[in-house]
């Protein structure tokens, strides 16, 4: 028995779900974006491309996987049409911050043994990372302590192949989203990975959309710490016993920036600017052990000091 897709996006679809996702409002606010932390990058089937000169990463194509059957005298190819794009643009222009768009269609390949050539697998991602935001208050103001980025991400829903032949079960693709170098698969409605994290929920795009947010604490100067925000993906682009569609839709946009009472930055009379790319903060040392040698020597000395107090006592 042939196994089943739980999921098959047509060219209509998948059109639609472009423009919607490309249509994500953002931040009322309006923030000031510098440095070189935006980078994006897309691999797979002998490509490989980064974002350069305000151009996506993209790789596009046709090509034949080739794989053998349970007998290596059988040999076969199977045809594989993709196309993946990732970037990563903070700006003030209400577009998404992340983005991530990937498809790959091929026919039911039946049984593959052995090893496959190219691989079939498309990985993709893009991140915002080593940010640090800058707040300047209005003249009649303090720096507020803290403020908070209200985040919203948007993504495929995640779906399963279901193989009834073994009884097993492969997911279709992998979808994740990074906060301060931590990364976390995207949940199903209901599904919770981040602490204040909102209810996931599918929108009117067809996506599934989920809310976060991360505290900025400031210092007297307003400058927050670093933090990093980053989306990936793997897209197989070949599944054993069926035919596939397999297509991915991501954004991360900045929905909102607020003060630690609720109110809005800019209606509050404040300025933000984030700068990015900037050098990791340095590692704390780890304690130091003394080398046994070191060991010795503190020993001989205590022991030396316990006989002098003991003689002075005894004087």
């Amino acid at each position: 028995m042939r196994s089943t897709s739980t999921f098959a996006a047509t060219g209509l679809a998948w059109a639609a779900l472009a423009l919607l996702l490309s249509a994500n409002g953002g931040v009322d606010a309006s923030p000031v974006f510098t440095g070189d932390g935006a980078q994006a990058w897309v691999s797979g089937l002998n490509e490989y491309s980064v974002q350069a000169d305000g151009r996506p990463a993209s790789i596009a194509g046709a090509t034949s996987i080739q794989y053998t059957r349970f007998r290596p005298s059988e040999p076969a190819s199977v045809p594989v049409t993709y196309s993946a794009s990732a970037s990563s643009t903070p700006t003030a222009s209400g577009a998404s911050l992340l983005e991530l768009r990937a498809r790959a269609t091929s026919p039911d390949p039946g049984d593959t043994v052995g090893v496959r050539t190219p691989y079939p697998l498309i990985e993709l991602g893009a991140t915002w990372s080593n940010v640090v935001a800058t707040v300047h208050a209005p003249a009649d103001a303090a720096t507020p302590e803290a403020v908070r980025l209200d985040f919203e991400v948007a993504y495929t829903r995640p779906e399963a192949i279901r193989t009834e032949d073994w009884g097993s079960q492969f997911f279709h693709r992998t979808e994740t989203l990074d906060v301060n170098h931590s990364s976390y698969i995207l949940p199903s409605e209901g599904g919770r990975i981040l602490e204040g994290q909102t209810a996931v929920r599918e929108g009117p795009d067809g996506l599934l959309h989920m809310g976060f947010h991360l505290d900025l604490p400031l210092s007297a100067d307003g400058v927050s710490e670093q933090f990093s925000v980053g989306l990936g993906a793997q897209i197989p682009a070949l599944v054993e016993m069926t035919a596939i569609d397999n297509v991915s839709l991501m954004s991360l946009s900045l929905k909102g920036i607020s003060l630690p009472d609720g109110t809005a930055l800019e209606a509050a009379g404040y300025t933000i600017e984030f700068e990015s790319g900037l050098p990791a903060p340095p590692t704390p040392p780890e304690p130091s052990i003394p080398e046994p040698s070191t060991w010795i020597a503190w020993t001989v000395i205590a022991a030396g000091s316990a006989r002098l107090i003991g003689r002075a006592r005894a004087a």
